[in-house]
């Protein structure tokens, strides 16, 4: 699987967006944890949401804001453990407090956010569904 690329610019689609939620939801499975879980693009735009059986109803716009946020803030939100392999890389965010931003080649394509959990819970799926996403990029990157 390529992100979707226009110019010289990659763009998540709606696969990508699939793919990162359902890690996520399965972390969050895992976890014991209901959540909302958004996926948003390089503007901020959702792409894709999903909520839990059990996830609040009242969270719903704080997943989404979650997550577009990481993308308008350039992803800058203090200390944490990054990822970067050949390009690929999600940049760091303070333990689930804001989005997760999503960079392929040094750009933010776009970015995850979770509630209804803890901050940790939230860090935790929010990376789940990042790294499955890097994962499979890696993994087609190589073939």
């Amino acid at each position: 699987m390529q992100p979707l690329v226009f110019g010289s610019r990659a763009k998540l689609s709606l696969a990508d967006a699939k793919l990162i939620i359902d890690a996520a939801e399965k972390k969050a499975a895992e976890l014991g944890v209901d959540m909302n879980i958004a996926v948003v693009d390089e503007s901020g735009n959702l792409i894709a949401f999903v909520r839990m059986d059990g996830a609040r109803i009242t969270d719903v716009e704080a997943a989404i804001n979650k997550a577009s946020a990481a993308v308008t803030a350039g992803g800058r939100f203090g200390p944490g453990g990054g990822m970067d392999v050949r390009g690929i890389s999600s940049m760091n965010a303070d333990a689930g407090s804001k989005g997760l931003p999503i960079r392929v080649r040094g750009h933010i394509v776009g970015a995850v956010g979770c509630s209804s959990g803890t901050q940790d819970e939230e860090y935790a799926v929010a990376r789940a569904g990042v790294e499955a996403f890097i994962k499979t990029l890696r993994r087609s990157s190589q073939e």
